[in-house]
C-alpha cells in the first residue's frame, strides 16, 4: 500500500537544495536546521510490535553524531524508531531500553548507499546496499505512538540535523524481504 505523508519543511531549503538523486530528484540537508516533519495522528506509519521497515538512499560525508535520516515517535521508552547516522556508520534506534546498534561498514565515503532497517516483531535488522550489516533479538513491544512526530532529516526530538542527500525515503508497514531490498 502507499501512503504519501504530506510533511511540512522546516529550516532554510530553497530550490537548489533539489539535487540529483540515485532514483529521482533528491533533497541536499544541511545538518543545520533542515528537516520534513508531520503529525504522526495525519500519518499510518506502523506502529505497537508489527513488523515495519524504513528505508532510503543515501550520500554523505558527515561524521554527526546521531543525526537521523528518518524516523518517528517520541523519546519516551520504547516509543520511538528511525535510521540515523552516527560516526560514518548506519544505525537503528529503538526506544526500548535505548537499544541502538550499527552496520559494520561506514556509508559516510560521499557515495550513494541503500540502508535499511526493519523490525520484524522481536528481530532488528540493518542492511547497507542489500547486505546484511548487523542483527539483534529484543523483546520491545510497543513502538511508537501515532499522536507524536514523524521526521525526515532531525531526530525525532531535536536536534541532530542530517548533513547529507536523501532519496527515495519509505516507510513499509511489513518487513521487506532480501529479495525486495536488493530490488530497490
Amino acid at each position: 500500500t502507499t501512503n504519501n505523508a504530506d510533511l511540512d519543511l522546516s529550516g532554510t531549503m530553497t530550490s537548489s537544495d533539489q539535487v540529483a538523486g540515485q532514483i529521482d530528484g533528491s533533497v541536499d540537508f544541511d545538518g543545520i536546521d533542515d528537516e520534513f516533519f508531520g503529525n504522526g495522528a495525519d500519518v499510518n506509519f506502523p506502529s505497537g510490535n508489527t513488523a515495519r521497515t524504513l528505508e532510503a538512499w543515501v550520500k554523505t560525508t558527515s561524521t554527526c553524531t546521531n543525526c537521523a535520516i528518518v524516523g518517528y515517535g517520541t523519546q519516551v521508552d520504547p516509543q520511538d524508531y528511525a535510521l540515523t547516522l552516527n560516526n560514518g556508520q548506519l544505525r537503528l534506534q529503538i526506544r526500548a531500553n535505548f537499544l541502538a546498534f550499527g552496520s559494520t561498514g561506514a556509508v559516510n565515503d560521499g557515495n550513494w548507499h541503500h540502508v535499511v532497517g526493519i523490525r520484524n516483531i522481536d528481530v532488528f535488522s540493518i542492511y547497507v546496499d542489500g547486505v546484511l550489516e548487523n542483527s539483534s533479538t529484543l523483546a520491545c513491544g510497543t513502538t511508537y505512538d501515532t499522536a507524536v512526530t514523524d521526521v525526515i532529516g532531525r531526530y525525532t526530538s531535536g536536534g541532530a540535523y542530517f548533513n547529507g542527500t536523501l532519496d527515495d525515503i519509505r516507510v513499509y508497514s511489513r518487513a521487506l524481504t532480501l529479495a525486495e531490498i536488493q530490488a530497490i
